[in-house]
């Protein structure tokens, strides 16, 4: 049984949600006092590209 390496996430993501309706609930990286923590790797802006309509819950 072997373990299939992803060497993109975004490759594999994209698979699963092109055209398709998303949910971005955004809640990874939410503090109650507006401040982020980490550094963004764009992947919320490639799921609003790639899916059919993207919903964001948190702004």
């Amino acid at each position: 049984m072997g373990i299939k390496v992803v060497k993109n996430r975004f490759d594999a993501i994209e698979l699963y949600i092109k055209g398709k309706t998303v949910l971005d609930i955004g809640c990874v990286d939410a503090r109650p006092d507006g401040k982020k923590k980490y550094q963004s790797t764009g992947l919320h802006q490639f799921l609003n590209e790639r899916a059919s309509q993207s919903q964001t819950h948190f702004q």
